[in-house]
């Protein structure tokens, strides 16, 4: 359990404090909440506002590169838009963000789901497993290809091309 584990690692913590914050950071994954707990005890602040702007360790960059690079190329290119809407994306918005055949699309969801990266959400969301994985995913994309997607994002929310309607359809990481 997270809280044990700060007891354990970090005993400085306060666990009513962060073991919310990085449960919700690491999806409570072990080795995520041990390379993050090292990361803060390295700087000796105890900040809860840094879990968030902490860098990810390159333990956590190589176990999710490692996930992902086994994927499909579709699969990946799934993933990165993905990653540019949040946390939670809806399915439509990225089906067409990707221009994937329908039937070829639920066929890569499946695929990122059998990997463990990200799981059916509610109303035809999906959520990536962890923030830290997400955040590898964006963190992934080079600069221009983040803005083109970010770009193309926009232009599908302001149109309402996300399954037919506007509205909230991602939420960032925290």
């Amino acid at each position: 359990d997270v809280d044990s584990l700060i007891d354990h690692l970090a005993p400085a913590l306060i666990p009513k404090t962060f073991g919310a914050l990085v449960r919700a950071r690491t999806g409570g994954n072990p080795l995520f909440v041990t390379a993050l707990l090292d990361q803060l005890d390295e700087s000796g602040e105890a900040d809860p506002a840094r879990i968030d702007q902490l860098d990810l360790p390159e333990t956590v960059l190589a176990v999710i590169e490692r996930r992902v690079a086994n994927l499909d190329p579709a699969a990946r290119e799934v993933l990165e838009v993905a990653a540019v809407v949040g946390l939670e994306f809806e399915t439509g918005l990225v089906a067409k963000a990707t221009g994937l055949a329908s039937s070829r699309f639920a066929d890569v969801l499946d695929e990122i789901d059998d990997a463990g990266i990200a799981h059916p959400g509610d109303g035809g969301t999906y959520v990536f497993a962890h923030a830290l994985v997400r955040d590898a995913l964006y963190h992934s994309l080079g600069p221009a290809r983040r803005a083109s997607v970010h770009n193309q994002i926009a232009t599908l929310l302001e149109h309402g091309h996300a399954d037919g309607h506007s509205g909230h359809i991602g939420r960032p990481s925290q």
